[in-house]
């Protein structure tokens, strides 16, 4: 349905979604906001993103959904905003939490051979 652009479908069994499967809310939250932008109802969008970043604060689809944020805002003329998040993000993805759980990564596939 996504591929297809049949955003509203979409949207519909994506509710269904979120109310039946809670442990996996988070990415259906996510996949809404998705969808909604891709639908090209972006200040819906937006808020979403916003919503699902502060709700989901240590997921790994927060990044992602930061990032969805910033191209947003980007579309909408919002440069300062979208150039805020990204600079937060990458500064994110190179501090010292990030490269140790990196770090970590390696050492457990070194260990697993």
């Amino acid at each position: 349905m996504l591929q297809d652009g049949n955003y509203s479908d979409a949207l519909e069994i994506i509710h269904v979604f979120q109310k039946e499967a809670k442990d996996e809310s988070g990415f259906w939250d996510y996949l809404e906001a998705r969808t909604v932008q891709r639908s090209g109802r972006m200040d819906h969008a937006l808020e979403l993103y916003q919503d699902f970043a502060i709700e989901n604060a240590g997921s790994s689809w927060a990044a992602k959904a930061r990032f969805y944020q910033a191209e947003v805002l980007a579309e909408q003329g919002g440069w300062e905003a979208a150039e805020q998040i990204w600079a937060e993000e990458v500064a994110r993805l190179r501090g010292p939490e990030r490269q140790r759980e990196l770090a970590q990564i390696y050492l457990n596939l070194a260990a697993e051979k």
